[in-house]
């Protein structure tokens, strides 16, 4: 998705260089040969904002997933240090890190490339959010009831997945991080050459 196109109308552009500015006016005009009208326009773009934005709090929640998980890495990995306290923090951190990895697989699939190897696997929330946000930019026209309907289903989906993020967060990383910290496990390793 290349992201939503500003509907005609009157727009002011400034450009700055250095401690220069300067504004400009320019109108941008609907293609005289289609039929859509302002409202048409209007709703496009904002459909094409809603679309965005969820696709961006969804890429968002795939990349903060991502660094807890990389954090309960390292921090297992100081815990190996004291085989107490790693016997005790490894089946805690793979239980979180599955279960970031299952919302991560709902939201994205990391092994699609430029969206065109995914034949054969079943498309993740990120892929159909950018495939329904294609559908509106196609053209000038308003976009269709079933374009919201479909947009409102992935919607909802996504909301369950940043819920179930958010209910991770709140509870198994800060049952983890809890956890690290009454295991005292150090924040740096000191390691020397014998």
């Amino acid at each position: 998705m290349t992201g939503p196109v500003a509907p005609p109308g009157r727009y002011q552009v400034m450009l700055s260089v250095g401690d220069r500015s300067q504004t400009r006016s320019l109108e941008l005009l609907a293609d005289p040969r289609g039929p859509a009208t302002q409202k048409d326009f209007q709703a496009q773009f904002d459909l094409l904002v809603r679309i965005r934005d969820r696709l961006s709090a969804t890429h968002e929640a795939v990349n903060s997933g991502r660094r807890i998980r990389r954090q309960v890495d390292e921090w297992t990995s100081r815990a190996s240090a004291r085989p107490d306290a790693a016997s005790v923090l490894a089946p805690h951190a793979k239980k979180l890190n599955d279960k970031l990895a299952a919302i991560e697989d709902k939201l994205f699939d990391p092994k699609t490339v430029d969206g065109l190897d995914h034949w054969g696997r079943p498309g993740r929330l990120s892929a159909k959010l950018s495939a329904i946000g294609a559908i509106p930019s196609f053209a000038d026209y308003a976009p269709t009831t079933q374009t919201y309907e479909v947009f409102e289903t992935i919607a909802a989906e996504v909301d369950e997945q940043l819920a179930a993020l958010q209910d991770v967060i709140d509870g198994d990383v800060a049952e983890f991080a809890g956890l690290v910290h009454e295991l005292e496990i150090p924040a740096i390793l000191v390691e020397t050459a014998s």
